[in-house]
């Protein structure tokens, strides 16, 4: 249908939801096996627990804040538009893969939520990449960032203190490309400004373990 609204409690072994416009998520989802959503524009306000998630939309995503995702095998979110994360990613033994999208200077992805996978693939193939100041990322295994023609910016925190974090931006030269103000902890940073700065803030700290 055009519109796909799940509003009540929902227990299925493998689901697949095709929508022309919008898929809402309200109500809880439990599946021991793939849930795969497919619309223009997906929302995700409740709980949803799966062996394995993967949305895909051609416009925006959005895990709202009384959302979560728990996953049991590799995810991911794929949004010809923006990834919005204000709820919680609680899935330590998969890795997501993420990627956004949105005009030069403007977030494709935004991380507000706390977000726990054994790994993240973040991708902003145009815009940028922002970890706001209530934004967490906790993983065991070498996460990256790349904003490829965008600027990534680091105010919440990173605590994977036995991962290997990539971290990648670009920008006009002499602007900053890559930007820390909050407190840092991984295993090691590689940073990577592709074009312009790097710029760690005053309040920003890196710790490496």
């Amino acid at each position: 249908g055009n519109d796909i609204d799940l509003d009540g409690i929902i227990t299925a072994k493998k689901l697949t939801l095709n929508a022309v416009d919008t898929i809402t998520f309200n109500g809880s989802l439990t599946s021991n096996d793939n849930v795969t959503a497919t619309a223009a524009t997906e929302t995700v306000n409740a709980s949803l627990a799966a062996h394995a998630l993967a949305f895909d939309t051609t416009g925006n995503f959005l895990l709202g804040s009384n959302g979560s995702l728990v996953a049991t095998n590799d995810s991911s979110i794929d949004a010809g538009g923006v990834v919005q994360l204000d709820g919680v990613i609680n899935s330590p033994n998969a890795n997501f893969d993420i990627s956004g999208s949105a005009a030069t200077s403007n977030p494709a992805i935004i991380v507000t939520g706390n977000e726990t996978a054994k790994s993240f693939d973040f991708e902003a193939a145009s815009g940028d990449f922002l970890l706001g100041s209530t934004g967490a990322l906790n993983a065991t295994f070498d996460p990256k960032i790349n904003a490829s023609s965008g600027v990534v910016t680091i105010n919440g925190t990173i605590n994977s203190p036995n991962a290997n974090f990539d971290i990648s931006g670009a920008a006009a030269a002499s602007s900053p490309a890559v930007i820390v103000n909050g407190i840092e902890t991984a295993k090691s940073f590689d940073f990577e400004a592709a074009a312009g700065d790097f710029l760690l803030g005053s309040t920003g700290a890196l710790n490496t373990t």
